[in-house]
């Protein structure tokens, strides 16, 4: 099978779009498949957009996304069509919307992403920020794309459900496959088995991953911890990624530790590290298309509390990936299921064993290429 792989970005660099891009595109060709990206594309039409972002920034307090207009669709359909003239492909594959929106080519079009324009501004766009003008080409070139394409494949029920129902996607062209844990060099199942046993045993290590303080809900972690430590159960709390907001003072019990850039060996290790000695990996996020975080704790025998938000509820199973809780339940209740798990060793052993579980059975990039091939085999 020969597949061009069309992103608007370089699809080889880890650094873009949180490394998805690039797994999903060794994903394919772990499977055999014969993989041409085709991208970066050219924004020919970006200056339009800062020229509008200012105007209605300045004007409105809103924003602009040129990138979501016809213009640029169209744009981009031109770029794609004359590289494809250049070879023989059987499909045409992109992880976005917009790339292919416009595209009318002879393959058969598939896009696997992680949600829809609709699913993603009604989490988070709360604010309104968007322009009316973007918001109006969004849906209509997310219209576009789903009807176009052959089959439309969603990290999520949550996105999925948005193709059908906001959209009208045929049911019969749309497909859930979850992405998976993004590392390099995974933990093998016996070291992470291992790690479980050699956790504390009087001290619940917590840990949570995110580069936004807000959005990631970091102060409701410290708010666990918190509520561990007043039940006289001692608690840390390890913060990744991001840094508090200037002048707030942390308890003592909690560790940030900054920016991890997994990209490298040596910050993939320390990560290894710091998720191999925690007992819980905690999410709080306001607003996720899907955490690839929460399978890459549980590819580390780690479980997940995780805030019942977007895509979360097709990566985090309750009582097997962790347990997803509704924003709006009291600390209380998520500090009880913390502290029975965590005093009941052999329950939490058997929930860090599903934990692990879910990403060899689901939430690996091996499982999910192969998964998504066979669809395409289907499909041609």
């Amino acid at each position: 099978m020969r597949l061009a792989y069309v992103t608007t970005y370089d699809a080889t660099d880890r650094r873009q779009w949180s490394g998805l891009g690039s797994a999903i595109l060794e994903s394919l060709r772990a499977q055999g498949v014969d993989v041409t990206p085709i991208g970066p594309l050219r924004q020919h039409f970006r200056w339009i957009g800062r020229v509008k972002r200012r105007r209605y920034g300045q004007f409105l307090g809103q924003t602009d996304d040129v990138e979501r207009e016809a213009l640029a669709g169209w744009d981009y359909a031109r770029q794609v069509s004359a590289q494809l003239s250049g070879g023989d492909f059987d499909v045409v594959f992109s992880p976005g919307t917009t790339d292919v929106s416009r595209l009318r080519c002879a393959q058969p079009i598939v896009i696997w992403a992680d949600a829809t324009f609709g699913a993603l501004t009604a989490l988070y766009d709360q604010g309104g920020r968007l322009c009316a003008e973007t918001l109006r080409a969004g849906h209509r070139t997310e219209r576009v794309a789903l009807r176009n394409c052959a089959l439309a494949i969603f990290a999520s029920d949550w996105a999925a459900e948005s193709a059908i129902h906001q959209y009208g996607a045929d049911p019969d062209k749309v497909k859930v496959v979850p992405f998976g844990a993004n590392f390099l060099e995974p933990p093998l199942y016996t070291q992470a088995v291992h790690s479980i046993h050699d956790r504390e045993a009087k001290t619940c290590q917590l840990i949570t991953i995110g580069v936004d303080w807000i959005r990631k809900g970091i102060p409701r972690a410290i708010e666990l911890a918190s509520a561990l430590n007043a039940r006289a159960l001692p608690t840390r709390l390890t913060i990744v990624g991001c840094s508090p907001p200037r002048g707030l003072v942390l308890p003592d019990f909690v560790n940030v530790v900054g920016f991890i850039d997994k990209r490298t060996p040596e910050g993939e290790r320390r990560l290894s590290r710091l998720l191999e000695q925690s007992h819980f990996h905690v999410l709080f996020s306001i607003a996720e298309c899907f955490g690839i975080v929460l399978a890459e704790a549980n590819a580390h025998a780690v479980p997940n509390i995780a805030n019942d938000v977007g895509g979360i509820g097709s990566v985090v199973i309750n009582g097997r990936g962790g347990q997803r809780f509704n924003p709006m339940t009291p600390i209380d209740v998520v500090a009880d299921y913390v502290q029975k798990h965590f005093n009941d060793r052999p329950a939490y052993a058997q929930l860090a064993l599903s934990a692990r579980r879910e990403y060899d059975e689901r939430l690996n990039w091996q499982s999910a290429g192969a998964e998504v091939v066979g669809c395409l085999n289907k499909l041609i």
